[in-house]
């Protein structure tokens, strides 16, 4: 996913999924007010469920997350994000897409590489149903879009996951010292 335009962000401290485009190029339109975690989905311009692909890219964005919704209550009219605007955004876009946000969040995750200013970007491993691991990582477009299989986890995953954070197959490397 990459997410950009954040109209609303200055002016409001809110921002929302508008559009999402999957791995197989189909573009979606993303319709909702606010944090409420409802809305419609629209593709090629008629209502339709989130596919497969849609799905997985909204647990993607609602597992390597650190904020959390907050339902209306009698002093709080509207939904409203507890931590960072975008990662709200993304709870919101997967409640969007149907998705049952408190189930999907359930599983334990493994300790998250939180931000990191170097590689702007945050990393989170959950375990898979396989018996496996699904990394995410999340962050800044051109870091994440980079090829080059050079930068390492901060601090270093298991080799056998490093390959989510962008380095090699090789065992990965401790970040430089500052």
């Amino acid at each position: 996913m990459i997410a950009s335009d954040k109209t609303g962000t200055l002016t409001e401290n809110r921002m929302s999924v508008q559009q999402a485009i999957t791995a197989d190029g189909a573009r979606y339109t993303v319709a909702g007010t606010g944090y409420a975690p409802d809305g419609e989905i629209r593709s090629a311009g008629t209502t339709s469920p989130a596919g497969d692909d849609l799905r997985r890219l909204a647990v993607a964005g609602l597992l390597c997350n650190d904020a959390d919704l907050i339902a209306p209550a009698d002093n709080r009219p509207d939904w409203t994000a507890a931590g960072d605007p975008m990662e709200a955004a993304l709870l919101a876009f997967a409640g969007r897409c149907d998705l049952d946000i408190g189930a999907e969040r359930a599983p334990r995750r493994g300790q998250p590489q939180p931000f990191d200013q170097a590689t702007r970007s945050m990393t989170t491993v959950h375990p898979h149903h396989t018996g496996g691991y699904l990394v995410i990582r999340k962050g800044a477009r051109e870091n994440l879009l980079d090829p080059t299989p050079t930068r390492a986890c901060s601090p270093p995953l298991p080799t056998s996951l490093a390959t989510g954070c962008g380095s090699s197959p090789s065992p990965p490397r401790s970040p430089p010292a500052r």
